[in-house]
């Protein structure tokens, strides 16, 4: 894929395509693992690429996360293990693009927790589509669920990576379409790896 850097920074939100991310995992805590990722790349409204892979943690999956996304323990035994996958998975992420996710502190920090963030890199303009909800005047925690039926998005399955990550594309259209790349994104890409490794 041939990308334009200076062209993308320059357009609006509505015409760039972009990356789009979502896991799953264990927890929420610093001992908890990924355990499925997934990913798209969107071009409009349309899907042109995805990546998607479960990933065995290597440690258990406590009933209430399982609650949540539906994945067990039987389900991952075995998937990949997550270094297996990574290569993989951040070449489809930093293609160049810019990345879009529903709660992108989150989602980073989950991927800081098993992959050194000083290797990842810099520059890449971001978009969090949870912060874009809240300044769209959707209150608490901004689900995705609940927005895709406030704005009547088609929402295959929640709480799955591939299904989230599209819904969340969706919604940035929706919410920066209008903006300017380089002059409207989320500002934490660049501080990805001071922000974790300062903790």
């Amino acid at each position: 894929m041939n990308i334009d850097m200076e062209k993308i920074a320059e357009s609006t939100w509505a015409e760039v395509p972009f990356v789009v991310f979502d896991l799953e995992t264990t927890g929420f805590g610093r001992e908890d693992r990924i355990i499925e990722l997934g990913a798209v790349v969107m071009v409009g409204n349309r899907v042109t690429e995805q990546f998607h892979s479960l990933v065995n943690p290597c440690r258990t999956i406590p009933e209430d996360s399982i609650k949540v996304h539906g994945i067990t323990e039987d389900m991952v035994k075995d998937a990949p293990k997550f270094r297996d996958v990574a290569r993989g998975f951040f070449n489809f992420l930093f293609c160049g693009l810019p990345i879009v996710s529903h709660n992108l502190p989150f989602d980073t920090r989950m991927l800081a927790q098993q992959i050194d963030p000083s290797r990842w890199p810099a520059g890449i303009f971001t978009l969090c589509t949870m912060d874009q909800a809240r300044k769209a005047g959707h209150k608490g925690k901004a689900k995705l669920a609940d927005l895709a039926d406030h704005y009547n998005l088609e929402y295959e399955h929640e709480h799955a990576a591939l299904s989230d990550s599209v819904v969340a594309g969706l919604l940035a259209r929706r919410f920066a379409r209008s903006y300017i790349v380089s002059q409207y994104y989320t500002k934490t890409t660049d501080e990805w790896a001071a922000g974790y490794l300062n903790r």
